[in-house]
């Protein structure tokens, strides 16, 4: 369901839930349900210690982790067909360009968001990877907080993406049911009118 998609994340709360839904979950059943799953972050980054540094936060937060040292370690772990969330890439590999990888992540997995992580200030560069569809970038060195907001946003919007044919169908059953309330009040209420006007043309004894 709708709510039980959106209980997946971990920055999401009750709040936020009963807004979208109805508030069809209590909290621990929230709770429950991300316990029982985790996003999973495919991190592809060279320098052995800043990849150290994203998995121990990123799991410290909830997240699951994939490490990739290069592109084709990370082609690779794509091609295991595992549930994957999101992309976390260097733009600057081993192997081939982080805009090469890209390229080739999106056309695999275009569902799949990705944050692109650069030293560079390259204007063009970045131009050029939102051009190639990712989602965001982050300049290193980054802060910890502004990883996990660039994170969480990533993710939500990819869990919108996927809900939102089922959202449509739900507003649009909503709006129906809503129509047949209203047509159903104004049927008793057109009955009741009829019956108030029988009963005043009705002779007087």
């Amino acid at each position: 369901s709708y709510q039980e998609m959106m209980a997946l994340f971990p920055y999401v709360n009750q709040s936020d839930l009963d807004e979208a839904g109805g508030g069809l979950l209590a909290d621990g059943e929230i709770r429950e349900i991300q316990d029982s799953y985790k996003p999973c972050i495919l991190i592809v980054e060279d320098e052995a210690d800043i990849r150290t540094a994203l998995d121990e936060r990123l799991r410290r937060r909830g997240f699951k982790t994939i490490l990739a040292q290069n592109g084709q370690s990370a082609l690779d772990e794509v091609a295991k067909d595992q549930p994957i969330d999101l992309f976390l890439l260097d733009i600057g590999l081993p192997d081939m360009t982080g805009l090469a990888l890209l390229k080739q992540l999106k056309h695999l997995r275009p569902d799949i968001e990705v944050v692109m992580l650069t030293a560079y200030k390259d204007a063009q560069l970045i131009v050029d990877c939102f051009k190639a569809q990712a989602f965001d970038y982050i300049t290193k060195p980054f802060e910890a907080e502004d990883l996990l907001n660039r994170v969480s946003k990533a993710l939500q919007h990819y869990y919108f993406q996927k809900l939102l044919p089922d959202l449509e169908q739900k507003i649009i059953a909503d709006v129906l049911s809503e129509k047949a309330k209203i047509k159903l009040l104004e049927e008793i209420a057109d009955e009741r009118s009829e019956e108030h006007t029988s009963e005043l043309q009705s002779p007087c004894n």
